[in-house]
């Protein structure tokens, strides 16, 4: 009888802790909008669409309103998936601004990559995540919690020396 009210007890609790991990999931997963509710306003400046860049290159960009964080993927067409970037610095105009990488020296010359640019009216979403961490590959964007705004823009690396 005790072995029936342990698996009991057991299962209760692996229902419990599933349930708490589905709302936790959902509720991550749900638009954040800019304080009036409106959607937060993203662009990447730099690079420009169709350009052509090096191996690494500055990415900059604006979020209005100026406040909370901005995430920064580069995604190369060729083989997919998206690479975390180093975390932006947001100034207090809302200008962003960080490095990207485009493949490595020997690999990526002459290929096409996006580079995909998220807005989050919290900043913790992306400083407690350890999902978001710089470096990180992800196979989707759906690995990522719901933003508030997006911005895309398409390059492709010089093939020669960079």
């Amino acid at each position: 009888m005790w072995d029936k009210n342990r698996l009991l007890v057991a299962l209760v609790l692996l229902s419990v802790v599933a349930a708490v991990m589905a709302y936790v999931r959902i509720n991550s997963r749900r638009a954040i909008v800019g304080p009036a509710g409106e959607p937060l306003e993203l662009t990447i400046r730099e690079p420009r669409d169709n350009a052509e860049v090096g191996v690494t290159e500055v990415s900059t960009g604006t979020i209005s309103p100026p406040k909370g964080a901005v995430i920064v993927l580069v995604r190369p067409i060729k083989t997919g998936g998206f690479w975390i970037q180093e975390h932006p610095i947001v100034d207090g105009r809302g200008i962003w601004k960080t490095r990207c990488n485009f493949g490595e020296e020997s690999v990526g010359a002459g290929e096409a990559y996006e580079i995909v640019a998220f807005a989050y009216d919290d900043l913790d979403i992306v400083r407690k995540n350890p999902e978001l961490a710089a470096g990180k590959r992800l196979l989707a964007l759906e690995e990522l919690p719901v933003a508030a705004g997006r911005a895309v823009v398409r390059v492709t690396r010089r093939a020669g020396p960079n």
